[in-house]
């Protein structure tokens, strides 16, 4: 979720409560809902894997772009609209971001305060991509490997599939 730090900060912990525990299980039960691991929860966002095992690359770009672009318009047309109707908060724009390349997944913690969390350069990359609102982002790598190119301005950010635009 982009902006969550200045809703937060605008809004009572109750309203933000309600909302978190509306919008982190409606993007994992997207990414489950296309073969997606939910790798970590980050407070306001997810990080997801697509593909372990599996052959093609490109399939699970695809995955990942159709699960990126479906978590962005259920957060913005049916939990925004719903949360907004029960007078709760509803959630910032969303943005989303996909690279891909080598992780490694492991837990990290001590004791009862452990996490599934991933390493490498594929989350950091995708990290720094992510720079839209309401926005679907490509890392340059993977549009290098789509395009044949290295400029991340090769991809039009999508913002949405029911628009058009």
């Amino acid at each position: 979720m982009r902006g969550s730090t200045k809703l937060a900060a605008a809004e009572k912990p109750e309203k933000m409560f309600v909302l978190m525990q509306c919008f982190i299980p409606l993007l994992g039960f997207i990414t489950s809902s296309f073969n997606g691991e939910i790798v970590g929860l980050r407070g306001d966002g997810l990080i997801a894997a697509f593909g372990f095992g599996e052959g093609d690359w490109k399939t699970f770009i695809n995955r990942a772009y159709e699960a990126g672009m479906v978590m962005i318009e259920a957060s913005r047309d049916v939990l925004g609209p719903f949360l907004v109707r029960e007078g709760v908060v509803a959630p910032n724009a969303v943005g989303v971001s996909i690279d891909g390349g080598q992780v490694t997944m492991t837990k990290i913690g001590f004791g009862d305060s452990v996490e599934v969390t991933a390493y490498g350069d594929a989350v950091n990359q995708a990290a720094k991509s992510c720079k839209g609102t309401n926005a679907l982002s490509l890392s340059a790598t993977i549009n290098g490997r789509l395009h044949g190119v290295t400029a991340a301005e090769t991809f039009a950010q999508k913002t949405s599939r029911l628009t058009g635009t």
